[in-house]
């Protein structure tokens, strides 16, 4: 399922990012990573990501209270919605229904 990127989302996957900028990673990892790193304030980011994230991020913050609720799985889906892909473009009319109403007009 896509959400809708909050600011809080997308503070949790910069610190993601952050946290695996210089680390090797599996291939499925760097997939993963590649999909983030584009990740923007209002764009779509997958559910599971936020959930990996979350783990990572609660797992490297055991020692900090404040820095863990941050975290949190919880308080990274508050004011989330699912995404809504913006509407496709309105097609271009036919040639042919440009001449129609050419002629229309010229008639009216």
């Amino acid at each position: 399922m896509l959400l809708q990127t909050t600011p809080t989302l997308k503070a949790a996957v910069d610190e993601y990012l952050r946290l695996h900028a210089n680390c090797e990673n599996s291939e499925p990892l760097q997939h993963q990573l590649e999909r983030l790193e584009k990740a923007d304030l209002d764009g779509p980011i997958e559910h599971s990501d936020v959930i990996n994230i979350s783990k990572r991020l609660v797992k490297e913050c055991q020692n900090s209270d404040a820095s863990t609720k941050n975290w949190r799985l919880d308080t990274l889906l508050k004011g989330t919605t699912v995404y809504q892909p913006p509407p496709p473009p309105k097609p271009e009319p036919a040639s042919r229904s440009h001449v129609h109403l050419a002629k229309y007009h010229d008639v009216c």
